[in-house]
């Protein structure tokens, strides 16, 4: 599987401005973090603690979430990529649920306010039980015999984590896998792939404009290369860490 960097349509237009899977992972972190300050911190606030932007904060979170939706897509984009070019994909898979486990609480609480959940698990899992879905896939591809068999244990194996993330209720659930499906299936044809992953965004944010559909103008600026990365558990780390600290100062406003 190699990585692309093709354009097409209105990106071909924008300033080519290239940037590697650190940027880009960055870029989701900060959209990322965006959506939970206007979901855990500003959608509690009250009229006399927002004082004269009461009013507007309705507007404020509105677009504050809407920029959020744009992480989860790059998010997805980046898990492609890492299981494309990883040599060390049991490491990957591994490092990801144990980080899944470890958010668990934090996502907790910044979603619920309570310890555990059965009903509400944090998009890790969502983002692991996509990774062992491709897994999954090319050991189908290399071993499979016939079309027809290859084609029915893809559609089986993608339609089981689809179900999995949906009912053990997963954040993004099916959707999310929609979603590693439409940047993981047409990995090899850059337009199929930007249009068919840019309708899921799209259809997944609709209620936001379609704002996840923005994730195409980072993807579509993929170098190809991971980037500078010097500790790289610092995005794993910041997941359930950022959660923490929103709660804290949630817990301290009050709220």
């Amino acid at each position: 599987m190699n990585s692309f960097n093709e354009k097409d349509g209105i990106f071909s237009r924008l300033p080519d401005i290239p940037l590697s899977g650190a940027q880009i992972k960055t870029i989701a972190m900060l959209c990322m973090t965006i959506d939970h300050i206007a979901a855990i911190i500003l959608s509690k606030l009250t009229p006399e603690m927002s004082g004269f932007l009461f009013p507007a904060l309705p507007w404020i979170i509105f677009f504050l979430r809407a920029v959020g939706r744009i992480a989860m897509p790059l998010y997805c984009f980046l898990l492609v990529e890492g299981f494309a070019h990883t040599q060390h994909l049991r490491r990957y898979i591994a490092s990801m649920a144990v980080f899944a486990v470890l958010s668990e609480i934090p996502f907790n609480l910044a979603s619920t306010g309570e310890l555990f959940s059965l009903y509400k698990n944090n998009t890790l899992f969502t983002l692991l039980i996509g990774l062992i879905f491709m897994y999954l896939d090319q050991r189908i591809l290399e071993n499979s015999a016939s079309h027809r068999q290859v084609y029915i244990l893809r559609m089986a194996v993608f339609t089981a984590a689809c179900l999995l993330a949906q009912f053990t209720f997963c954040d993004y659930g099916a959707v999310g896998i929609l979603l590693i499906g439409a940047l993981y299936f047409p990995y090899t044809a850059p337009a199929s792939r930007n249009q068919l992953a840019g309708v899921v965004m799209a259809l997944e944010s609709v209620q936001y404009l379609c704002s996840a559909a923005l994730a195409l103008i980072p993807i579509s600026r993929y170098d190809g290369t991971r980037g500078n990365v010097r500790h790289p558990y610092f995005f794993y780390a910041f997941y359930p860490v950022h959660f923490l600290i929103l709660v804290g100062i949630a817990k301290i406003l009050g709220l």
